[in-house]
C-alpha cells in the first residue's frame, strides 16, 4: 500500500487566493475607467495568485519569496494610491478654477452696474439742479401752464444685462468695447459693440441699454462673402444670439425659428415677452431682440 503525500492549506495560501481573486475582479473593473490603475490592481493579482506563480516557476525557474511578494505588492499599492490622489487633486484644481472665474464673472458686473448707476445719479442731480431747468420750472408756474408729463420709459428685456451679452461674446473670441451716450436718450444710456470678422464673414453684435446697465435692444448682423447660403455661413452665428438667456426665454425653440427663417425678410415671432425680427437681403441679414412693446427696433 503506497502512502499518498496529503498537502495542506495554509493561511497564506487562502489569503493569496482571497486578495488575487479580488484584486483581479477591481482591475477589470477600473481599467475601464483609469488603465493605469487598473493595469496596477492587475499586476498585484499576478503578484498573488498561486497557480500564476506555479506557472512562472515551472516556465522560467523563477520563484518570489514571500517576502519579495509582499514588498512588491505594497510598491504597486503605493503607485496607486499616488495615482488615485493626483486625479482627485486635478479635479479638486479643475473647479476651483471654475468657480474663480465664475466669481469674477460676477464682480465684474456688478462693478459695471455699480458704475452706470452712479453716472445716472450724479446726471439727474446736475440736471434738476441747474439754473436752466430751475429757471424754466418758475416760467412755466408764472404763466399758467402745467408741466409736461415725462417721456414713458423704454421697456426692458427682462432680466438681462449688458454684461450677460458681451462677456459671453468675449469668451468664444468677440472684440468687445463699450461707450456712455450723456444726454443722448432719455431711454438708451450706451451701447456695446462686439465683433468678429474673418475673410468668409462679418460678424457684429449692437447692445444698446438703459438704466442700470438693463438690455433694450440687441441688434445682430451676419454678411456673408462666401458662396455658401447664409444658412450654412450665418446660422450659427445668429442662432447663437437666439439663445441669449432672459426670464421666460425659450433659447432652443428661438435657435430653431432663426435657423428656419433665415433667408426670410421681415419675419417675427415672441418668445416670453422678447420679440425676434429677421430682415435683410442677399448676402446681409440682421436680427434683432426687444420687449414686446419696445419702440426701438
Amino acid at each position: 500500500m503506497v502512502d499518498k503525500e496529503v498537502k495542506g492549506i495554509t493561511l497564506k495560501t487562502v489569503l493569496s487566493w482571497i486578495f488575487g481573486v479580488l484584486f483581479t475582479l477591481a482591475g477589470i473593473l477600473v481599467i475601464i475607467i483609469d488603465f493605469w490603475i487598473g493595469l496596477i490592481f492587475i499586476l498585484v493579482s499576478i503578484v498573488l495568485l498561486p497557480p500564476i506563480n506555479t506557472f512562472i516557476a515551472k516556465r522560467f525557474k523563477f520563484s518570489m519569496s514571500g517576502g519579495l511578494k509582499g514588498i512588491l505588492v505594497i510598491v504597486l499599492l503605493i503607485i496607486g494610491i499616488s495615482l488615485i490622489t493626483r486625479g482627485e487633486i486635478e479635479e479638486v484644481g479643475i473647479d476651483n478654477n471654475a468657480i474663480f472665474n465664475m466669481s469674477e464673472i460676477k464682480g465684474e458686473k456688478d462693478s459695471i452696474e455699480e458704475e452706470v448707476e452712479k453716472v445716472e445719479e450724479t446726471a439727474k442731480h446736475n440736471s434738476k439742479n441747474s439754473p436752466n431747468s430751475q429757471q424754466d420750472q418758475k416760467e412755466e408756474e408764472n404763466a399758467g401752464i402745467e408741466p409736461q408729463p415725462e417721456q414713458a420709459s423704454e421697456p426692458f428685456i427682462p432680466e438681462l444685462y449688458a454684461s450677460d451679452i458681451y462677456l459671453n461674446l468675449e469668451d468664444i473670441g468677440f472684440e468687445c468695447e463699450g461707450e456712455y451716450w450723456k444726454d443722448y436718450d432719455d431711454n438708451i444710456k450706451g451701447v456695446y459693440y462686439c465683433t468678429d470678422s474673418t475673410s468668409d464673414y462679418d460678424y457684429d453684435v449692437e447692445i444698446f441699454f438703459g438704466s442700470s446697465a438693463k438690455v433694450l435692444l440687441i441688434e445682430a448682423t451676419g454678411i456673408n462673402y462666401t458662396s455658401k447660403s447664409n444658412t450654412e455661413n450665418l446660422s450659427d452665428f445668429l442662432g447663437y444670439i437666439a439663445t441669449i438667456p432672459y426670464e421666460n426665454a425659450s433659447p432652443e425653440e428661438a435657435r430653431s425659428w432663426v435657423e428656419s427663417n433665415i433667408e426670410k425678410h421681415g419675419v417675427e415671432k415672441v418668445f416670453g415677452e422678447v420679440k425676434y425680427t429677421i430682415y435683410g437681403e442677399a448676402k446681409t441679414k440682421i436680427l434683432t431682440l426687444s420687449h414686446i412693446d419696445s419702440t426701438l427696433d
